[in-house]
């Protein structure tokens, strides 16, 4: 399948790719990383990449293979992480600078934030933390430790509030939710 194919399938079309064997969880992973740069480029969403993102692709694609069916609800779905979430060695900085200090000196979180470990439990990939305002207490898109966020579809325009990153990516095909 093409990435503009991968991309307009729903969750449930996604997992149903995967278990009748048409689509691979790190084809739709690559798929989504694709998309996700140009969108990033062109409305600065992403914070940073998720490293064992394709290993957990790669182990849906095992668990398929070895048991024919997903492993959860969003088996091998490609997700993106809001900033305000911790996921383990990786900044939960909230947009802010002495936050993004103290992350610096400690490696990153110690581990992940119990929604994330429940996206994965379901079989969830995130692949990238999105920007936010900083601590979530503005209108506008930005923070001092991304700069701004703008929307996908007027770059003039700020892609708005605490769930800026997301809400560009999300809104313009980058990350399925």
């Amino acid at each position: 399948m093409q990435d503009d194919e991968i991309l307009a399938l729903s969750i449930a079309r996604l997992v149903a790719a995967q278990v009748e064997g048409r689509l691979k969880a790190v084809q739709i992973l690559a798929a989504y990383r694709r998309r996700a740069e140009v969108i990033d480029r062109a409305c600065n969403a992403i914070t940073c990449a998720v490293p064992e993102a394709e290993a957990w692709a790669a182990a849906c694609d095992a668990f398929i293979a070895a048991h024919g069916a997903p492993m959860g609800p969003l088996h091998g779905v490609p997700c993106s992480i809001k900033d305000h979430y911790a996921m383990k060695g990786l900044p939960s900085t909230m947009g802010e600078r002495a936050i993004q200090r103290a992350q610096r000196k400690k490696g990153g979180m110690r581990q992940d934030s119990l929604a994330v470990l429940a996206l994965q439990r379901a079989g969830a990939v995130p692949f990238c933390k999105t920007a936010m305002s900083q601590r979530g207490q503005t209108w506008g898109g930005g923070s001092p430790v991304h700069g701004d966020t703008l929307n996908p579809w007027d770059t003039l325009r700020t892609a708005g509030g605490s769930s800026a990153g997301e809400g560009a990516l999300v809104g313009a095909g980058g990350s399925v939710f």
